[in-house]
């Protein structure tokens, strides 16, 4: 029964994953949790969760932003220690939480953008019908505010301020992967909320995953979280974690663009109320 539910969550959170980028460890920790208690349903996620990412990178190679993501990790690393430090003083639950309500919220402004730009797209100007890109370029060149338009200051001020949440995001993952084992949600609001292509959003998420997931199940190995008794299981589910990436993956380059970004949209949502029910139920 544990062997069949660890098999079956493995499949379905790797093809999500394998679709938006994120959300392995969402689904199977609080799945894997009712048959072998949240500690070693951790542990149990972590390991798989490394195969998946390691899947993600191994397939996204050539779209990942090699040399910006090493910044980010570097910096997600150095606040590690601080997350060690800060899980035995503070509230576990006021933290989730409060992650919970600025994910879902980056999502519902992501959301209401996705929207808009699909209407854009459906718009006639001129007696012709436009993309959404064309629409999006219009609008905002025609009220001033299109990338072009700004001055080169303007332009320069731009990239510092993502520069800067780049940074305190990579330093919120890496504070919370050192105190709840949860780096994923600060970096995915940024990337996602920061990078017009989803698609290249999800390859240079894969690779920051792959960094703090190597260190995450490290832990869990030394502190003796990953149940040796379940050894059969996890190497059951290993391959099938590959495949069902490799899948989702696929399914997500079927997607057109506008798709891609509803769906991602609404897993950071889903992400941030779950981040919240997991912290007022326990």
């Amino acid at each position: 029964m544990v062997a069949a539910a660890i098999i079956a969550v493995t499949i379905v959170a790797a093809l999500v994953q394998g679709v938006t980028g994120f959300a392995f460890a969402v689904i199977t920790v609080p799945v894997l949790t009712f048959f072998v208690g949240p500690a070693q349903a951790a542990g149990i996620g972590a390991v798989l969760g490394l195969a998946v990412v390691i899947t993600g990178v191994v397939v996204h190679r050539a779209e990942i932003a090699w040399k910006g993501m090493m910044k980010l990790i570097a910096v997600a690393l150095l606040f590690l220690p601080l997350g060690v430090l800060f899980v035995s003083r503070a509230p576990q639950e006021m933290v989730l939480v409060t992650l919970g309500a600025v994910t879902a919220g980056i999502g519902f402004s992501q959301l209401r953008e996705t929207v808009a730009r699909a209407a854009a797209a459906n718009r006639t100007i001129g007696g012709a019908r436009i993309g959404a890109a064309e629409a999006g370029a219009a609008e905002a060149g025609a009220a001033g505010l299109g990338a072009d338009a700004l001055p080169p200051a303007g332009r320069s001020l731009s990239q510092r301020r993502s520069r800067l949440l780049g940074v305190l995001a990579a330093a919120a993952a890496g504070t919370l992967g050192g105190a709840f084992a949860t780096p994923g949600p600060p970096i995915v609001a940024y990337l996602y909320s920061q990078i017009e292509d989803r698609r290249r959003a999800k390859a240079d998420l894969q690779f920051f995953f792959l960094a703090t997931s190597s260190l995450i199940v490290a832990a869990h190995a030394v502190g003796g979280t990953i149940p040796v008794e379940r050894a059969p299981a996890i190497a059951a589910a290993l391959p099938l974690a590959v495949v069902a990436t490799v899948a989702g993956i696929r399914l997500s380059h079927r997607l057109d663009a506008q798709r891609l970004r509803l769906i991602t949209d609404w897993a950071l949502i889903l992400l941030g109320a779950t981040l919240i029910a997991r912290s007022v139920l326990g």
